[in-house]
Order: C-alpha cells, then structure tokens, then sequence
C-alpha cells in the first residue's frame, strides 16, 4: 500500500526512546552491549511491570521531579517537598533525602551497609546490582517504587506515610511476587499465539507494532514502531526515515528487522511482534531458506529474535480509515 512520505505515527502518552536508541549506536559495540545488558538486568527481576517501568523511566530521569518540573519552567521552588533541604531530583528523592535513608536503614542488611554513587540513578542501580544479591535488588526496586508512592502521598494528597508502613508495602509486595506462580514457556507461548489484534498482551509480556510507509517518487520509507505493555500503555515509540529502493517486499521485511533490533535493544525478554504485511510475517514464521536479499533480511530476523525469551509473530489486518 502507498502511502504520502508525510505520513505521521503517533502515539498519546508515549515515551520517545529513539534517542537513547541513536547514543547506543554511536559507541563501540562492546559499550552498546554494556548498555543492554544494563536494561535487561532490570527486567530479569521478578518485580511487577509497573515497577519495571518505574525504574527504567528513572534510570532516564524522565520522572515529573520537581527539579526536572523547574528545568521546564512549570515550577520554581526546586527544594524536596519532603526534606525542604535539597532540590529534589531523581537520586535525592530515592536515596539522599534523610525520609529515604531512614526508609534503608530498617531495609536488608546489605542495603543498610551498602555504599553507591548517586550522581545518576543509572548509575546507582549498576554499582548496587554489583554488590547485592538478584533478591536484595528486587527488595531495593520495590523499597524505590515505595518511596516515590509515598512521595506522590505527601505532594498530592497531603499525606505523610510512617515508615513502618512502607517497609510493610515493600514485605507485602515481596510476598505477592514469591507467591506467583509464572507459566511455563509454552503456557506463555499459546496465551501469546491465542492474543487478539486489539488485547493487551498477557503478563509480563509487551507487544511491538511496526507500520512501514513508502513514497515511490523519492525513493523514501518512514517506519513507526510503537511498545505496550500489559496494560496497553506506551512504554516506547520510534520513528525512522531512510532512503531505500522501495521494492515492498525488501521496505517491509526491513521495519520488521528495525523492529526486532529496537526491542532487543530495549531489554524486552517476552514479545509480540505485529506487522500488517502477511508476506514477512509467514516468511519469518517458516524456517524455509532463501537467498534472495529479501530472504536475507529475513534470515537475519529469525537469527535476531533468538535473543528474546519469548517472540511470536501475527500478522494484523490493516483496517480502513
């Protein structure tokens, strides 16, 4: 299908990820690996999504602070609402703010006599992934997520939460997540398969949509990629132009490389894949060799998706507007 090159891919509440995509690129490939497997380390832990998302937004200081609130010009009193000593960044909220180290301090004892750098989250979380165990990390993750929550307490709602009471949340959260009882790879993999175009995928898992647009005339493509979670949220969208001989079947089975790369990329370990072209969609589906460029392309695919846990293909029927 032809589509005008000024063709537009949105995405309401979305999180534009590409740059942080574009920095990894830039550097040698033994850093871009440093960093993917930065993210990964996150979603490896047996949190909930919601945390998940939580950390991976802060580790990208694209929280609403109220210093990053006074960089926009929305506000102008940079102090912690909590401390009322500090400006409240990211790091302080989480693990400078005195409410915080009263808060680690009843924590594990290895987070108790923990020492980090806190000149990024990102940073923070990569020195404490090295000096805790995968179950003390899960217990941090949470005790963060907590801190925000109560955070969030205190600056909407007025309300300020006792520590016992988030140390509580934190043990009761720890429980929920030992409790759960996780499918099995093939359960996941026929709620994946069973999945309809317009569900949320099912837990723990996130579904990659990919549109390709060409314009003949100028030898153009646009590719839009948008990441939801279980809730359908918009956990990450991209939008790429390049210049390609627009042969359809070569334009498609490349969106759908981007796209497998940009997931990989992402740390994402359960995935659906959903393209609107059913050519690419049942070649990667087949496991029949070609060696043609297109299959080529497609080759590289079925090799590239072997990094996730979990990736199952469905073609989605392109609906008329």
């Amino acid at each position: 299908m032809e589509m005008h090159s000024n063709w537009n891919f949105q995405c309401q509440k979305s999180l534009l990820f590409a740059g942080e995509i574009q920095e990894m690129k830039k550097g040698q490939s033994s850093q871009t690996l440093k960093k993917h497997e930065e993210w990964t380390r996150i979603w490896n832990l047996d949190i909930p999504p919601a945390t998940e998302n939580f950390l991976w937004r802060a580790c990208l200081n694209i929280l609403p602070t109220i210093f990053n609130l006074c960089k926009k010009e929305i506000l102008t009193d940079k102090n912690c609402p909590m401390c009322l000593r500090e400006p409240e960044t990211i790091e302080h909220i989480l693990w400078e703010c005195i409410y915080a180290v009263d808060i680690m301090r009843r924590s594990s004892k290895n987070i108790q006599k923990t020492k980090a750098s806190s000149h990024s989250v990102k940073v923070l979380m990569a020195d404490m992934f090295n000096k805790l165990q995968k179950s003390e990390m899960e217990e941090l993750a949470l005790i963060f997520w907590n801190l925000w929550w109560r955070r969030n307490q205190h600056v909407f709602n007025n309300i300020l939460i006792d520590p016992n009471t988030v140390l509580h949340r934190v043990n009761q959260m720890q429980h929920d997540t030992t409790g759960l009882q996780f499918r099995t790879i093939n359960q996941a993999q026929s709620n994946i398969a069973r999945t309809g175009t317009s569900e949320n995928p099912p837990p723990r898992c996130c579904k990659i949509n990919w549109d390709v647009a060409v314009d003949r005339n100028h030898y153009k493509i646009g590719i839009g990629i948008a990441i939801r979670d279980e809730e359908g949220n918009h956990l990450a969208i991209m939008r790429k132009n390049s210049i390609l001989c627009p042969d359809p079947l070569i334009v498609k089975a490349t969106g759908a490389l981007i796209t497998t790369n940009f997931g990989i990329d992402l740390g994402m370990r359960n995935v659906i894949l959903k393209g609107d072209y059913k050519k690419v969609v049942m070649d990667i589906q087949k496991q029949v060799a070609n060696d043609r460029y297109f299959g080529m392309i497609i080759s590289e695919i079925r090799s590239r998706i072997k990094c996730f846990d979990i990736c199952v293909t469905k073609h989605v029927i392109e609906k008329a507007m």
